[in-house]
């Protein structure tokens, strides 16, 4: 019986983890920055679309206007959206964290606190 405890155990830390690093993945973005006229998959189709259709100077010059504009409304919506997401996780915990032994639950928390030092890292290099 502990042995099937400590593999649920595991696999929600990973779970939890997985969730957690899609979430930062979508609120954050890239890791590092991106040249410019490349964004998300939204903004890269776009690109790619753009390269497609052999635009002169003038056309570049508003698509690439219009991408700017893109990343930033996403970058709005993302710092909207993180108090949500952050609830999100933290009623996920909340229904994780109760069946944890004592060492797991301990662990999950510096887990949490390594991603959070890791957030706020990203957070500062972002331009």
């Amino acid at each position: 019986m502990k042995r099937w405890k400590a593999t649920i155990g595991i696999l929600l830390v990973f779970a939890v983890g997985f969730l957690s690093g899609l979430t930062v993945g979508i609120w954050k973005g890239p890791l590092e920055p991106r040249p410019a006229g490349v964004g998300g998959p939204p903004l890269a189709l776009l690109e790619s679309v753009a390269s497609e259709l052999a635009l002169d100077a003038r056309q570049r010059a508003v698509v690439d206007d219009a991408m700017e504009e893109a990343r930033e409304e996403f970058h709005v919506l993302r710092e909207d959206l993180r108090p949500e997401m952050e609830a999100i996780l933290k009623r996920a915990r909340d229904k994780i964290v109760p069946m944890l032994s004592e060492e797991q639950s301990a662990r999950l928390e510096e887990l949490v606190e390594e991603r959070k030092a890791l957030d706020e890292r990203r957070r500062e290099t972002r331009p």
